[in-house]
């Protein structure tokens, strides 16, 4: 005789939050990896403009425009090392959006193929699980 399965739908929904969280926190990174590129951008853009500026200018006023230069320098490759940062920890969270992807997706069509309860917050999902979905997202009557 098999176990006796049991079944809790409100495990469907935290494993989809546990999904989306995890997706939401890669686009949060993602922002910040290219904000952090668009002030490296930047910073290298003033770099090259004192470096112009140095080159054609007045001998003179060269020593303002090195040091400029050194700390536009300095502050791209910190800009740098922070984008490796962020892209590492995206990586990382990548690894575990998919984790977090599968099971849950496991778990919900489990529960299709059981034909055990799926909390409405979920059901859109299940519907494109189980492949009724039309166009536009209306999902089909059996889900209501």
């Amino acid at each position: 005789m098999a176990p006796k399965l049991e079944f809790d739908p409100s495990r469907l929904l935290a494993l989809d939050r546990k999904r989306t969280s995890v997706r939401a926190a890669i686009r949060g990174l993602s922002d910040e990896y290219h904000n952090l590129r668009e002030k490296r951008q930047d910073v290298q853009r003033r770099a090259a403009l004192a470096r112009s500026k140095a080159e054609g200018g007045d001998p003179r006023s060269r020593a303002g425009y090195v040091e400029q230069i050194d700390a536009a320098d300095a502050e791209a490759a910190e800009l740098t090392r922070q984008m490796a940062d962020v892209q590492r920890r995206i990586d990382d969270l990548a690894e575990e959006a998919g984790a977090a992807s599968a099971v849950a997706t496991s778990a919900l069509k489990f529960a299709i193929e059981h034909n055990l309860s799926v909390p409405s917050e979920l059901r859109a999902r299940a519907g494109e699980l189980r492949g009724d979905v039309h166009p536009f997202g209306i999902t089909s009557v059996r889900d209501f």
